[in-house]
């Protein structure tokens, strides 16, 4: 099996830090989820690795340059493998689209990756890619599915919003109150966050979250009912925090982090915990009006 020539994230800096010294700037924060925050020479780019299966680079279309610049290295960095595909991925940066140069590779599970990708289903919010290049003497047409497979696996797909993942009871989720379901989405966000970092930092070996946030996708549907506005989940795709979304989160996020005192919440958590009455701790007025605020706002700003 191939293996790679650095351990994580954090190794792949400081290799990237001997070699090109001040040149580069790099997040360090980043490190600690695998990724790689960049600015080489002026140009920004991102490494997103996984040590013995895969590495993804990115960059603005404009500065592809700096992929052909970091080309090699990578290779030896993929122990010696070459990537699997090179394409195009439109990225929405305030109001405006631009491309983003992307080259792949996976030395762990390459035919299953490029099949996701020919097929279009290799993406979490299910972007369209332009101009795909496959390496190795590849050709698309192999990796095209026949309308039979298309089939069978749609049949067969977990869907994001309505599989629930790790959640047993899903009846009893249906019934949790709005409080209740943004206590639910919260403590399982943590549950999820703690989990990766862990794994990256060696506290705990790799284990699968991919049931866990398929829990979280689906208890963020379920906010659906109390009026937050999201696309229907289809095939593929995550559930995208949209802006009504976002205003519904903030506005719980903000109340029981920022305007509970210490004590106040504690004393929350323990009546939430015993089944006993929490009106008092809980906010007023709706999240819809902060959503109506931040529409306003955007319109105005567009104006």
């Amino acid at each position: 099996m191939v293996k790679t020539l650095v351990r994580d994230a954090s190794e792949l800096s400081d290799l990237l830090e001997r070699i090109y010294g001040e040149r580069i700037e790099i997040n360090p924060l980043e490190e600690y989820i695998g990724n790689i925050d960049a600015t080489l020479d002026t140009i920004k780019f991102k490494i997103t690795f996984r040590t013995d299966h895969y590495l993804i680079i990115s960059t603005k279309k404009s500065s592809k340059e700096i992929i052909d610049k970091l080309f090699s290295l990578l290779i030896k960095v993929m122990g010696g493998e070459k990537p699997i595909c090179r394409y195009d991925l439109p990225q929405l940066e305030s109001d405006i689209i631009e491309d983003e140069e992307v080259l792949e590779w996976d030395i762990a599970t390459p035919e299953e990756r490029l099949k996701e990708i020919v097929n279009g289903i290799a993406f979490p919010g299910c972007e369209k890619i332009y101009n795909l290049k496959l390496y190795n003497g590849r050709e698309i047409s192999y990796y095209l599915e026949t309308e039979e497979e298309k089939k069978e696996r749609i049949e067969n797909t977990k869907i994001y919003g309505i599989y629930p993942g790790s959640i047993e009871d899903t009846e009893a989720i249906k019934d949790l109150t709005e409080v209740q379901l943004f206590m639910y989405i919260r403590a399982l966000e943590s549950r999820i966050w703690t989990g990766v970092n862990d794994m990256m930092s060696g506290i705990k070996p790799e284990f699968n979250l991919i049931e866990e946030q398929f829990a979280l996708e689906y208890l963020k549907y379920q906010t659906t009912k109390f009026g937050v506005e999201l696309s229907n989940p289809s095939e593929g795709c995550h559930i995208a925090e949209t802006p009504s979304y976002k205003s519904w989160f903030k506005f719980y996020r903000n109340h029981f982090e920022n305007v509970l005192t210490i004590k106040e919440w504690d004393e929350f958590q323990k009546a939430f915990k015993n089944g006993e009455d929490i009106l008092k701790y809980l906010p007023t007025g709706s999240w819809k009006e902060l959503y109506e605020k931040s529409f306003q706002k955007t319109m105005v700003k567009k104006d």
